[in-house]
Parts: structure tokens; C-alpha cells; sequence
């Protein structure tokens, strides 16, 4: 009964936010994990159920991100295969947890790539994150080449690109020439 009490790690809702509820969810924070339980009126519930998350502010992350039923978390500690990318450098051992600062989401759209030998190009996205993305290409990007990335990239559209640098370089799997690429995204100068 006593608010300042957290045994489960979960932020519970007041009773007057039932009233106008039509579903009830355990949502899990996609960026920090935070759990809340939250009564949702029947547009979030439709969001919820046609894309599986749903975007909601964030008390531990200080802003809006992106929630997934908590269920759907479980689990989710190892990596799959695709965030781990096919090729494991030699002398690397696989990851057993996600300790990345961001958490990956798979989302996959096309994003233009400028870099200063290869021009422009419009490639598939495999998965994104607040702080890169990886893509597949035919192009060779060497690993710390810096480039400019618009994501997602509408063609005759006013597309925004951010500056990045190439992380990561490896083939994909049972692709034979395509290679897979990471990407981190660098502060903009102020």
C-alpha cells in the first residue's frame, strides 16, 4: 500500500485511469526495460495489436520511446543470429547478453547512403537503433569510412541526412556478394 514501496519493479497506475480503459497490458520499455502496467483506451489497443508496440513516455528515460508487451521481452537476453551478424571476427567471442547501449529493433525500409568514393545509394535496412543501423549493399564501405545516411529515404522527398561512420563489415549469410554493414551515427556539431 505504500507508494515509495517498488517490490515487483513495476509502475502501477492510479484506479481513475481504469475508467476509461479498455484493455489492461504489462508494457516493457524498449530502450531502458522499465516495466508499467498501463490501462489503454481502444485507439492504443489497436495500435498495440497491429504493430506490437506502441510509443508512450518514458519516466526513467526521460522522453517518448517505443513499449512491447512485457511477455514479448522474455527472453530476449541473448541476441538472435541477425543482431549478432553472420561473421564473428576472429579472436571475438559470441555475445550471451545484448549489452549495447540502445536496443535494436528490427525495422526494415530503405535509407540512402553518401559516401565520398561510392556516391549515393539506396539500401535495405535489417534493423535500427537510437545510435546506428545496419544495412546490406553490393558496394564495398570500408570499416571507419565516414558517410551521410537518410533513414528512412523517400525518393523526390526533402530526406534529412545524418553523418556516420561504418562500424562494422562482414557477408551475409547464404548472400553471395552482399555484404552486411553497421553503422553509428556521430554528434552533430553544435
Amino acid at each position: 500500500m505504500e507508494r515509495e514501496s517498488d517490490i515487483w519493479g513495476i509502475e502501477f497506475p492510479s484506479a481513475d485511469d481504469a475508467e476509461m480503459a479498455v484493455g489492461r497490458v504489462l508494457l516493457a520499455c524498449v530502450s531502458c526495460r522499465a516495466q508499467e502496467l498501463a490501462y489503454l483506451d481502444e485507439f492504443a489497443l489497436e495500435v498495440l495489436l497491429a504493430n506490437q508496440r506502441l510509443s508512450r513516455p518514458c519516466k526513467r528515460c526521460a522522453e517518448t520511446t517505443l513499449w512491447q508487451e512485457a511477455a514479448a521481452q522474455q527472453g530476449r537476453e541473448t541476441p538472435s543470429p541477425a543482431e549478432l551478424g553472420a561473421g564473428l571476427q576472429p579472436g571475438r567471442e559470441r555475445r550471451t547478453r545484448n549489452d549495447r547501449r540502445h536496443v535494436r529493433l528490427d525495422f526494415k525500409v530503405n535509407a540512402c547512403i553518401r559516401h565520398s568514393q561510392g556516391g549515393e545509394e539506396v539500401v535495405p535496412t535489417i534493423n535500427v537503433s537510437r545510435g546506428g543501423f545496419r544495412f546490406t549493399s553490393r558496394s564495398h564501405y570500408p570499416v571507419g569510412s565516414m558517410i551521410e545516411a537518410a533513414l528512412p529515404f523517400t525518393r523526390d522527398a526533402a530526406n534529412i541526412f545524418a553523418p556516420g561512420r561504418i562500424v562494422y563489415a562482414g557477408e551475409a549469410p547464404g548472400e553471395e556478394g552482399v555484404h552486411v554493414y553497421g553503422v553509428a551515427y556521430l554528434p552533430l556539431r553544435k
